[in-house]
């Protein structure tokens, strides 16, 4: 994608990948808790859905040639889990967590790739840890300061999983991740750039948009 499509085609690619990422939030998040309700296993959606959803930030970077995407692309996320308040049988509860993770989330990512790109060389495993902890560590710190319900709650053992043990498993699925991707994205990067381009066009965005909110509707409602 050439410099000037990246700059017309901005506000497009934050709003495609941010209303794909809240589609993927309202769905696999639904699927990965009804998981941890059948499985003895701990809750997995902490745990996957922060590796998915920096998928998508760091897309929507590259797309755009900008790191504001980053916080930007959060943000809409943010705003279409948001929406399902407005359903009757949704509670506060059931948003405001998602919503202050999603949006920690997108703020620990864009200091980090701000700092440091994520690339894969020998500091990635700091830049995975760093912005994993970072995102729990001030979500449970926020959690605790206003009082709310939840991680803060939970029992000192939970909250240091939570942070340290989680934040650890993300970090090395990140790590992993970017290191497989660094090995073939050296390969059709033409190609690759020309099928992006794509998602800089207000129907793929719009489409994406309605998706993310047409799931949010649909999952909140089981």
């Amino acid at each position: 994608m050439v410099e000037s499509d990246r700059r017309n085609g901005f506000g497009y690619i934050v709003l495609f990948y941010g209303g794909i990422w809240g589609l993927v939030e309202a769905s696999l998040g639904y699927l990965l808790h009804l998981l941890g309700d059948f499985l003895p296993i701990p809750s997995l959606s902490g745990t996957i859905l922060f590796p998915v959803g920096l998928f998508f930030m760091v897309r929507a970077m590259r797309a755009s040639g900008q790191t504001e995407a980053v916080p930007l692309v959060a943000l809409v996320a943010a705003a279409i889990k948001s929406a399902s308040i407005l359903l009757p049988f949704v509670s506060l509860r059931f948003v405001r967590n998602p919503v202050m993770a999603i949006l920690l989330e997108g703020v620990a990512v864009w200091i980090v790739i701000g700092i440091s790109d994520l690339k894969a060389d020998r500091f990635l495993p700091l830049r995975a840890m760093a912005m994993s902890f970072g995102w729990r560590g001030a979500f449970l710190l926020l959690n605790r300061s206003l009082g709310l319900s939840g991680i803060a709650s939970k029992p000192a053992a939970v909250q240091w999983n939570f942070v340290i043990m989680d934040g650890g498993i993300d970090a090395v699925i990140i790590a992993a991740a970017v290191g497989l991707t660094a090995l073939t994205v050296r390969r059709g990067r033409e190609s690759i750039d020309g099928w992006r381009s794509g998602f800089s066009r207000p129907l793929p965005a719009l489409a994406a948009v309605l998706a993310g909110l047409g799931g949010q509707a649909l999952f909140a409602a089981l």
